[in-house]
C-alpha cells in the first residue's frame, strides 16, 4: 500500500497520531528534511492540543477545529509527496551534522509567545543552507518531559523557547556576604501536569546538564526567554557554548535572533559568527534589543 493511502485510511479512522508517526518514518527514511520538519511541527501541535484539552485548557469545540486543521495541512503535504519510486532514485545518503531539539513551553497563565511561528522561522533557516540538520521539537514542556527528551533525542543543540524567571539579587548578595547558597527565586519556566507554571532553578538546570553531558555531546544551549543569564552561566561550566538573555526579551527580537543564529548554522559558520548574525538580524529590524542575548563560551 502507498504511503499516501496508508495516510488516508488512518485519517478516516480518525488516527490521526498513528498518521503522523507512519509520515515522520516515511520521511525519515527518505531524508527529506523540509517534510520532516513540517511533520514534526505538525506532531508537536497535535500532542499540545491533546494535552491542553485533557487539563482544561482548551474546549472540545477549538481541540476539534484545531485536530481539522492539523489533518487538513497533513493531507496537503500527503498530496505532493512525490511518486516513491522517484524518492527511492533521488535518495542520498547523507549524515545530519546537527541534531538540534527544540524545546517549548507557555504555560496557560502566562502571556502566550508565538512559539510555533519561532520553529518554523527556524525551519526555514536551517533548509537555506549546505549543512544538514535533523530539527526535533517538543511542546508544553514538564521537569519529567525535559529530562526525557534530552535522553531520547540526543542533540547536539538544545534551544528553548519560553518564560524566564529573573533572579531576586538581594538573595544573592546575602548568600554571598553568609558564604551559603540560596535560591535565588529566579529559572526556566516550564509548567506542571495541569499546565500551570513550574519554576526550575538554575541548581536544578545546571546539575541536569553534569548529569546528561556525561553521555550525550552537547555543543550549544540557547536559551531564548527572559532573564536567562544565570542559567546560561551555569550551564556553560558543561556545554561548549551557551546563550542566554540579560533581561527582558520582546517575541520578535527572539524569533529573529533564532533566524539569523540558525542560518549561520546552516552553512557551516562557526557559533561566535553565528551569534553575530543573529544580533545583526535584530538590528536590520530596527528592534532595539541588539544587546540582551549573551554568549558563553568555553
Amino acid at each position: 500500500m502507498s504511503i499516501k493511502k496508508k495516510i488516508q485510511n488512518l485519517i478516516s479512522n480518525n488516527q490521526i497520531k498513528k498518521a503522523l508517526d507512519e509520515l515522520e518514518q516515511f520521511s525519515s527514511y527518505y531524508r527529506d528534511e523540509f517534510l520532516i520538519n513540517q511533520v514534526i511541527l505538525l506532531k508537536s501541535r497535535f500532542n499540545e492540543v491533546e494535552k491542553e484539552y485533557h487539563f482544561g485548557g482548551m474546549t472540545y469545540y477549538d481541540s476539534s477545529n484545531t485536530k481539522t486543521k492539523i489533518i487538513n495541512a497533513l493531507l496537503y503535504l500527503v498530496d505532493n509527496i512525490s511518486d516513491e519510486k522517484t524518492m527511492k532514485k533521488r535518495k542520498v545518503e547523507k549524515v545530519f551534522e546537527f541534531k538540534i531539539l527544540f524545546l517549548a513551553s507557555n504555560p496557560f497563565k502566562t502571556p502566550q509567545l508565538q512559539l510555533e511561528k519561532e520553529f518554523i522561522e527556524i525551519s526555514r533557516s536551517l533548509q537555506e543552507g549546505r549543512i544538514s540538520s535533523l530539527l526535533h521539537s517538543e511542546w508544553a514542556i514538564t521537569p519529567k518531559d525535559l529530562q526525557i527528551a534530552i535522553i531520547k533525542h540526543k542533540p547536539t543543540i538544545i534551544h528553548f523557547s519560553g518564560h524566564g524567571k529573573p533572579e531576586n539579587k538581594e538573595l544573592l548578595e546575602l548568600s554571598k556576604k553568609i558564604g551559603i547558597e540560596i535560591e535565588s527565586g529566579g529559572g526556566l519556566i516550564l509548567q506542571n501536569i495541569k499546565g500551570e507554571n513550574h519554576i526550575v532553578s538554575t541548581r536544578a538546570i545546571s546539575n541536569l546538564f553534569d548529569i546528561v553531558t556525561r553521555k550525550i555531546d552537547i555543543k550549544v544551549v540557547l536559551l531564548n526567554c527572559c532573564y536567562s543569564e544565570e542559567q546560561a552561566k551555569a550551564i556553560s561550566m558543561f556545554v561548549p557554548y551557551v546563550i542566554g538573555t540579560n533581561n527582558s526579551v520582546g517575541d520578535k527580537a527572539a524569533i529573529k535572533f533564532s533566524s539569523g543564529f540558525y542560518r549561520g548554522i546552516s552553512h557551516g559558520e562557526d557559533i561566535e559568527y553565528s551569534f553575530e548574525l543573529a544580533l545583526n538580524m535584530i538590528k536590520l529590524e530596527n528592534l532595539k534589543e541588539d544587546d540582551i542575548h549573551v554568549l558563553y563560551g568555553k
